[in-house]
């Protein structure tokens, strides 16, 4: 916690800069023994508002980002994926939030279900076109192609890919029986 004066110097502002940043962020202190302190979470809103506006920002542009204002589906129309099938999965989230911290871990949260997408699309594309796959690549799924059947697939894909391939083996189901004898016991 820090204390106006401290605040005010940790940041290198005046203190009129500092009630206007208050309002601004709608920061508060909290009094503790009659005096005013910032917790740690005020001051780094307050440093991410410093951080805005040497960037060229303003107060009124602060809490705007410009992936909050970008839909999702503006960027995958720009990107031509408008119309796959999984592109319906990126909408504008209906959680609008104020808080510049809950905004960020929206748009970290958006950024990687966009990753995580393009991944399974980009997989798609290649699933559908082994052609357009690097050579070293169509080489190791030429090597595949003859596996005797003695093999277990799931060990022979981790060799030539290097990946452990584990969470692709189908987990034991008990028989609903077999579920139950420990109950009855």
């Amino acid at each position: 916690m820090r204390s106006l004066n401290e605040a005010r110097e940790y940041l290198g502002i005046q203190k009129s800069t500092l009630y206007a940043w208050m309002k601004v962020t709608k920061v508060s202190t909290t009094k503790e023994g009659g005096k005013a302190y910032f917790t740690d979470e005020a001051i780094a809103q307050l440093q991410q508002l410093k951080v805005h506006l040497d960037n060229e920002g303003t107060f009124e542009s602060w809490g705007q980002s410009e992936l909050v204002k970008t839909s999702p589906n503006s960027i995958l129309e720009a990107r031509g994926y408008a119309n796959e099938p999984n592109a319906e999965i990126l909408k504008e989230s209906p959680h609008s939030s104020i808080d510049p911290m809950g905004e960020l871990v929206e748009n970290a949260q958006r950024q990687a279900a966009g990753v995580l997408i393009a991944q399974n699309m980009l997989a798609r594309k290649f699933i559908d076109d082994p052609d357009s796959l690097p050579p070293e690549f169509q080489e190791m799924i030429n090597k595949s192609k003859p596996v005797p059947k003695s093999i277990d697939p799931l060990e022979y894909a981790q060799t030539l890919t290097g990946m452990n391939l584990d969470f692709l083996k189908p987990q034991e189901i008990q028989e609903p029986a077999e579920a139950m004898e420990p109950l009855a016991a």
